[in-house]
């Protein structure tokens, strides 16, 4: 029931409903301090985890020197959340994460995409929090397909180009844990996007 209900969010909404979705599963603010993740199918269940100042400096290396522009800026998301994914899997359990749903359906702390996209949403917050994402904005979260009227439902979390205002998914849903998510403009993803 919970999937539904989030999955009727609206797509392309402002940053502080970015920041809304994350606080509805218990993160307000959070810092890479102290941050609450979620796992086992649309956040059944969740931990706390504290990365250390030298965990986050890895983080912040990932966008130094800053990005020129934002695709480069997008490549440095993707690969700092990758980072982070492999760095809270180990501590939480999530690291045997595989992408999809089905592949690994009944695996202890396996994720699905409300989980991903809650977490992505965690990991953006933090990074923008701490001045390493400058030149995107970000925004609540995008659904596509619902179970009633064909396609199988889906959320990702969105950032937008500030200076374009173009919109982007940033989907790990797809991928184990640890890779890079894809960032895919938002409506191409709307429009069906599977990687190939």
């Amino acid at each position: 029931m919970l999937f539904i209900s989030t999955c009727s969010s609206c797509a392309g909404t402002g940053e502080k409903d970015a920041y809304d979705f994350i606080a509805g599963f218990g993160n307000h603010d959070p810092v890479f301090s102290r941050f609450t993740i979620c796992y086992s199918h649309g956040c059944n269940k969740s931990a706390t985890v504290q990365l250390t100042e030298e965990e986050w400096k890895t983080i912040r290396q990932v966008f130094h020197p800053e990005s020129i522009d934002a695709a480069a800026e997008r490549k440095n998301i993707a690969m700092a959340i990758g980072l982070l994914e492999t760095v809270v899997g180990k501590r939480t359990g999530t690291d045997l994460d595989r992408g999809g749903t089905f592949a690994g359906l009944f695996r202890e702390n396996q994720m699905d995409c409300v989980d991903e996209a809650v977490n992505t949403g965690i990991y953006l917050a933090m990074m923008r929090h701490d001045g390493l994402i400058r030149l995107h904005d970000l925004r609540g979260p995008a659904n596509r397909g619902y179970l009633l009227w064909g396609g199988w439902p889906h959320i990702a979390s969105v950032i937008a180009d500030k200076s374009t205002g173009e919109e982007y998914v940033v989907d790990s849903w797809f991928l184990d844990n640890g890779r890079p998510p894809f960032l895919v403009p938002l409506r191409q993803w709307k429009n069906g996007w599977r990687p190939s």
